[in-house]
C-alpha cells in the first residue's frame, strides 16, 4: 500500500483515491480525469458526494461510522463491489 499526494500529470491512475477538503475546481478536475475509469473515489466531505465520489464515510447520530454508496457514479467505473459490503451501505442514486 502506498499513500501519497497525487499528481495526475506525472503519475498513472490510482486504484483508490481518497479526496479530502479541496477547492471545487480541483475536485472537478479529478472527477473529469477519472470519469469512466476504474478508480474508486472515497471522501468524508458531504458536499462532494453528489458531485461524483463513490463512497462517503460519516458519523451517525449514535456516533457510529457509516457509509453511503453512490450506485450511479460507481456503475460507470467498471469496478465490482461485493454484496457483503453493500449490505451495510446506505444507497444514493
Amino acid at each position: 500500500v502506498e499513500i501519497s499526494d497525487f499528481n495526475f500529470d506525472t503519475q498513472s491512475r490510482p486504484e483508490v483515491l481518497i479526496v479530502g477538503e479541496m477547492k471545487d475546481k480541483e475536485l472537478k478536475k479529478i472527477l473529469n480525469i477519472t470519469q469512466n475509469q476504474p478508480v474508486l473515489i472515497v471522501t468524508d466531505v458531504e458536499k462532494y458526494f453528489s458531485e461524483g465520489p463513490h463512497i462517503i464515510f460519516y458519523f451517525s447520530d449514535e456516533g457510529n461510522i457509516r457509509f453511503k454508496f453512490n450506485k450511479k457514479t460507481f456503475g460507470r467505473t467498471g469496478l465490482y463491489v461485493s454484496h457483503l459490503l453493500l449490505r451495510y451501505a446506505e444507497f444514493v442514486e
